[in-house]
């Protein structure tokens, strides 16, 4: 009798302590269940109240959840979207792949791609999307985030900016030209009022006549230097050596004007630039004709070569008066200029071409007096 009760003991006491292991493991699955739970409401309020879209897809390509925001972008519901191919629910709508499907083909992550997207109401979204690959502690890919943002209205915002400044670029440009066009103008007309009432002699009818044609090829001056800043500059691109146009330079201006010297160094070792040849040409005649004038016609313009790093620099010196520190942030407007004669269109024609090519220039006081242009260009490689 004592053994049966010894043995039923044991067991009650064996049993009592696996009902209370399973009561504890029980309660504290429970206890974490809960916490878990939690947890992804927690989650999921957080992603909800993101004003940015968010699609999490699995390593197949299909979207295992999406928040409120990426379903109001797309213009489907979370049902509509969870399960669906990331290719058919993110799609371009020039046709192209969907990026995340090349970030999973790739193995590469997109930060701050732009596309439009065709949504499900018809309409197009401008997106910028980034996307994240997270891996297992293995290495292998869990899923990836696919984190966008509408960028509609303020692409809309953006152009109805363009459009305002371009406007206002026109109004002041139509307002310079009509400024300068109108001195020529009057000049000639003065002249022919003259003509037309009978020249005293035949020395006057001549002097008139050449202040017409003057003033006419002024006019033309103006008329060219605006059309050549207006032009969108079309760029052919060819592998080109600055070393050659400021020998060009040399060759031209030494041999049209007498009192002019072209010093060229070239202490870039043989650096060459990616550009247009005929822009570069105009880029380098414009320079040189304008340190020219800056000199009344007689001293040296150097033209010096250098590289540093990834850009070609060419430097344009004279001797010329230079420029005030106060006019410096004037000289690339249209029609600015300090000659009595000048057009004003050499310098912006040649930010423009500048631009085009990817460069800086900029104009500064040289010590000692005179001016000195820098023109900074992409350094290509030198073909082998």
């Amino acid at each position: 009798t004592e053994t049966t009760s010894s043995t039923f003991i044991t067991h009650w006491y064996q049993f009592s302590i696996q009902a209370v292991a399973f009561f504890c493991v029980a309660f504290i699955s429970g206890y974490w269940n809960q916490r878990i739970s939690r947890l992804r409401e927690f989650q999921r309020d957080i992603l909800d109240n993101m004003s940015g879209g968010f699609l999490l897809v699995d390593p197949k390509g299909r979207v295992i959840g999406a928040n409120q925001a990426a379903c109001g972008i797309l213009g489907m519901k979370g049902q509509e979207i969870e399960g669906r191919p990331i290719g058919q629910t993110l799609v371009p709508e020039t046709g192209a792949e969907c990026p995340v499907v090349t970030a999973l083909r790739e193995e590469r992550d997109y930060t701050n791609y732009e596309f439009t997207a065709a949504t499900a109401d018809g309409s197009s979204r401008l997106l910028g999307l980034s996307t994240n690959r997270i891996l297992d502690r293995r290495g292998r890919l869990h899923m990836v985030i696919a984190s966008f943002n509408d960028l509609t209205e303020i692409e809309r915002m953006r152009k109805e900016l363009r459009d305002h400044d371009r406007t206002l670029a026109i109004g002041h440009l139509a307002a310079e030209l009509a400024h300068e066009i109108r001195n020529p103008v009057t000049s000639i007309r003065g002249a022919m009022e003259e003509l037309g009432r009978g020249a005293g002699s035949p020395e006057l009818a001549a002097r008139l006549a050449a202040i017409s044609i003057r003033e006419s090829d002024h006019l033309n001056e103006i008329v060219t230097g605006f059309l050549d800043f207006a032009r969108n500059p079309r760029i052919k691109r060819e592998i080109l050596l600055p070393r050659d146009f400021a020998r060009d330079m040399k060759l031209l201006f030494e041999g049209r004007h007498p009192g002019v010297r072209v010093e060229v160094r070239d202490d870039s070792g043989g650096a060459v630039i990616e550009g247009d040849p005929t822009q570069i040409r105009q880029l380098f005649l414009n320079l040189c004709q304008n340190a020219m004038e800056a000199m009344g016609g007689r001293g040296a313009i150097q033209i010096v070569i250098s590289a540093l790093g990834g850009m070609v620099g060419i430097h344009f010196n004279d001797r010329g008066p230079g420029i005030p520190p106060d006019k410096v942030a004037c000289v690339f407007e249209p029609f600015y200029t300090e000659k009595e004669r000048g057009v004003g269109m050499g310098l912006p024609v040649c930010n423009r071409i500048v631009a085009a090519h990817n460069g800086t220039i900029q104009v500064a006081a040289r010590p000692g007096g005179g001016a000195s242009v820098v023109v900074r260009l992409p350094r290509a490689q030198n073909p082998v």
